[in-house]
C-alpha cells in the first residue's frame, strides 16, 4: 500500500513518522528542519490494521514538540481491527476522563456539561458492546 503524509508547522520538523499498529513503518528525518515535511512510501500491510502519521521538533537535542494524526483503520479481507488490550484500556481512558470532567474540571453551563458527559457515556458504551460481541470479559 503507497502511504503519504504531509506536515506544515511554523516549528521546524525534524521527524515525520508512519506508524502501523504502533510500529514505525516509514520515516523522514531532516536534521536541519523543515516547516513542511512529506513523506510517500510503499508499506505492507497483510492484515486489517491502523495507521497514523506523527511528527516530532528537536530543541537543545531533544525531541520536544510533537503531534499525530487520528488513525486510520484498514480493513483486509472483511477482518476488522480489533484489540482487546486497546478496548480495555481506552473504556479505563473514558472513565478516567468522565469521572475528572464531573469532579476536577471546570464547569461549563448545564447543557454543555450534560452533552460532555454524554459523549463519554455513549463512548463508553460503544467499547462496551464491541467487547460483548467478542466475548471479551471487561
Amino acid at each position: 500500500m503507497e502511504v503519504q503524509t504531509e506536515v506544515n508547522s511554523f516549528v521546524p520538523i525534524h521527524r515525520l513518522e508512519v506508524m502501523l499498529n504502533g510500529h514505525v513503518v516509514a520515516a523522514r528525518m531532516e536534521s536541519s528542519g523543515a516547516r513542511k515535511l512529506i513523506l510517500k512510501e510503499k508499506i505492507k500491510v497483510t492484515d486489517s490494521c491502523w495507521l497514523l502519521a506523527r511528527c516530532a521538533s528537536r530543541f537543545s537535542g531533544v525531541m520536544e514538540t510533537m503531534a499525530h494524526t487520528s488513525p486510520v483503520y484498514v480493513q483486509a479481507g472483511g477482518e476488522e481491527v480489533f484489540s482487546p488490550a486497546a478496548r480495555a484500556y481506552a473504556m479505563s481512558l473514558i472513565d478516567g476522563a468522565k469521572t475528572w470532567a464531573q469532579n476536577l474540571a471546570t464547569r461549563p453551563d448545564p447543557e454543555r456539561f450534560a452533552q460532555v458527559l454524554n459523549i463519554f457515556t455513549q463512548a463508553g458504551e460503544r467499547h462496551h458492546r464491541r467487547m460483548h460481541q467478542h466475548r471479551l470479559a471487561h
